[in-house]
C-alpha cells in the first residue's frame, strides 16, 4: 500500500475499459495471475495462523475477515497507530483472491509492485470493484460496509445486469 487516503469508491460501473484513474492497467501476463494467487496463499497462512481461524473456503472468506475486523474494532484498533497497510494488503489480498474464485472475472494490475489498485473487472457486465479500497474503507471507519455485503453486493450485480 502506498498511501492511506481513502478512494471516493471501492466499485464502479458501466466501465467500458478499466478506470484509469489509479493508473494505466498493466498489459495481460501469466505471471501476474500466479504471483497473486501465491500472495493470496501466504496471506492466508499469516491470518490463519495470528487470528486462529481457517479460511479455507473461499465463499466464507468475506463473512470471517468481517468478523477479524469487527474484532479488531472492539479491542481497540486505531487506523493512526496499528499497521494499516499490513492488514489491507494481507486482507485485501484474500478478499481479491475470494472475488476471483467466486464470481471470476478479471484482475487488472496497475503496478506489478503495490497492488492497492489491483481491481476486479467484469467486462460483460461493466462492472468494476476495488476489494483493497474496500478493505482500507472498513479499517479506517468502524461502520463502513462489511466485506460480505460488498461481495454479495458484486454478486447481486453480476446476476442482474
Amino acid at each position: 500500500m502506498s498511501s492511506l487516503r481513502v478512494p471516493a469508491f471501492d466499485l464502479l460501473t458501466e466501465q467500458q475499459i478499466p478506470y484509469g484513474g489509479f493508473g494505466d492497467p498493466l498489459p495481460d501476463s501469466s505471471e501476474r495471475p500466479s504471483r497473486l494467487d501465491d500472495a493470496a496463499d501466504e496471506a492466508r497462512c499469516r491470518i490463519e495462523k495470528s487470528f486462529a481461524i481457517n479460511l479455507d473456503k473461499p465463499s466464507n472468506v468475506p463473512e470471517r475477515l468481517d468478523g477479524i475486523i469487527a474484532g479488531m474494532w472492539v479491542h481497540g484498533w486505531s487506523p493512526e497507530k496499528g499497521d494499516i497497510n499490513l492488514f489491507v494488503g494481507d486482507f485485501g489480498l484474500l478478499l481479491t483472491s475470494a472475488l476471483l474464485k467466486r464470481f471470476g472475472g478479471k484482475a487488472v494490475f496497475r503496478s506489478d509492485e503495490d497492488v492497492s489498485h489491483l481491481s476486479v473487472w467484469w467486462p460483460e457486465k461493466g462492472i468494476e470493484a476495488f476489494p483493497f479500497h474496500h478493505v482500507l474503507r472498513c479499517l479506517l471507519e468502524q461502520e463502513s460496509d462489511s466485506n460480505s455485503s460488498f461481495v454479495k453486493g458484486i454478486g447481486v450485480m453480476l446476476q442482474s445486469k
